[in-house]
């Protein structure tokens, strides 16, 4: 009986695409890129483009390395740029691009890119350059100011 209900929930509760306000704004909005995420923001519902390639940066910076589960690999040890006052920040900064070009498909302009340290707020402004695996996005630079 109950598990009649279920699928009488379901099946008369949800509506068709066409009745989807979402559907039409997606069908007059969409953007033809091979780069689309979910907007953390919740602002909007989707990015795309670069913003959803910035995203994805910005993902695996605040990440901390081993933070996600069966991942180890995903993240960085900027934590360590954060907080302590003795590191090699030439090493780190490497290691983070390393693992930025690992997961997001994007190849960085090294030569470009910029890091500025602010020891008394415990923040870092990143100026990364960066190419499109696929070449669509060209010379694009992802600038955030990142706080933990």
């Amino acid at each position: 009986m109950e598990e009649h209900s279920i699928f009488f929930f379901y099946k008369y509760s949800m509506l068709t695409l066409d009745k989807n306000s979402d559907f039409k704004r997606i069908e007059t909005s969409k953007v033809q890129s091979n780069y689309y995420d979910l907007d953390v923001n919740i602002v909007d519902t989707e990015v795309w483009s670069f913003d959803a390639l910035d995203q994805a940066i910005e993902n695996v910076l605040l990440t901390n390395k081993g933070e996600r589960i069966f991942n180890y690999s995903f993240g960085t040890p900027l934590i360590e740029l954060l907080f302590e006052n003795d590191v090699n920040t030439d090493y780190i900064v490497d290691k983070a691009l390393d693992v930025i070009e690992t997961w997001v498909p994007i190849k960085i302009i090294r030569s470009k890119t910029q890091l500025q340290r602010d020891k008394e707020n415990h923040a870092i402004s990143f100026f990364i350059y960066y190419n499109s695996n696929d070449g669509m996005i060209r010379d694009h630079c992802f600038a955030r100011r990142l706080r933990k």
